[in-house]
């Protein structure tokens, strides 16, 4: 049997199988024999194709070997997910993998995350300390007694223009813009632009038809020539006067009634049509 190969498992009795540039094996139950050197066909078996793929064959015809294992091989390509997982089972204290090392020291070297030291391992300490609760006189303090006399009295006043901002703000609050809520028309009064109107001038505008004409005089309105649509009989004055005098003046000529027309009709003759 030779160690070391990826031979197909499972595998029949006479199993041909050509890996890349290594000899032909062939399966004798249970193992399997070098039958002929790198590129030596056996007699009677083509050469498989050399392509960097493993083949073997049950047949005729050469199949190119996915996995499996056998002969001590061991299975095919690993991924390295199965690398790892098969490191981790030889890892740990000891094994020599970098992996059990931080920086080359072991975990000996370090102090665990929750730990304490003795008073007397720890250096550059002060001998002595003051008690929890002491005090201390200003000139200990470096700059206090400096910094304490350009302070100002607990109780002192300050000039409007002392104040960042103070005049811009009391004059913004002060715009009539910047007030919110609501206010009476009656506290208005009347602006260089806007104008308050009075109940009587409120009236008066609301009497006012939509669209009426503003851009006219009173003649013009006025005229009798300038008006459109219809208008009845009985609000023109001389309206039955003229009505009469036309059909007076019909009646004067001739007046034919018929189911046709007359010959050589006159001009303002009448034909009453009975048919």
């Amino acid at each position: 049997m030779t160690m070391g190969m990826n031979f197909p498992s499972p595998a029949t009795p006479g199993q041909i199988y050509a890996p890349p540039g290594g000899p032909v094996y062939r399966f004798d139950d249970p193992i399997w024999t070098a039958v002929a050197g790198a590129g030596v066909p056996l007699e009677g078996v083509p050469e498989a194709p050399v392509d960097g793929t493993q083949y073997g064959r049950q047949s005729a015809a050469w199949t190119p070997v996915t996995g499996g294992g056998g002969g001590g091989g061991g299975g095919g390509s690993m991924t390295a997910a199965e690398i790892l997982t098969a490191i981790k089972t030889v890892d740990g204290a000891g094994s020599g993998l970098d992996a059990d090392l931080l920086d080359g020291q072991s975990s000996a070297a370090f102090a665990v995350a929750s730990h304490t030291h003795a008073y007397s391992s720890l250096t550059s300490i002060p001998s002595t300390f003051a008690p929890s609760a002491h005090s201390h006189p200003t000139s200990d303090v470096t700059g206090l007694d400096t910094a304490l006399t350009g302070k100002a009295p607990t109780v002192h006043t300050h000039a409007q223009s002392d104040v960042t901002n103070l005049t811009t703000d009391i004059t913004a609050a002060k715009a009539r813009a910047n007030h919110t809520g609501t206010q009476t028309a009656d506290t208005l009064t009347d602006g260089t632009t806007n104008k308050a109107f009075l109940a009587t001038e409120r009236t008066k505008l609301t009497g006012i038809a939509t669209a009426a004409t503003a851009n006219s005089a009173d003649a013009t309105l006025l005229a009798r020539a300038n008006h459109t649509g219809s208008q009845l009989a009985s609000t023109i004055s001389d309206f039955s006067t003229a009505a009469d005098a036309r059909v007076a003046l019909k009646i004067t000529n001739k007046i034919t009634v018929a189911s046709s027309a007359p010959g050589s009709p006159a001009t303002n003759d009448v034909w009453i049509d009975t048919t």
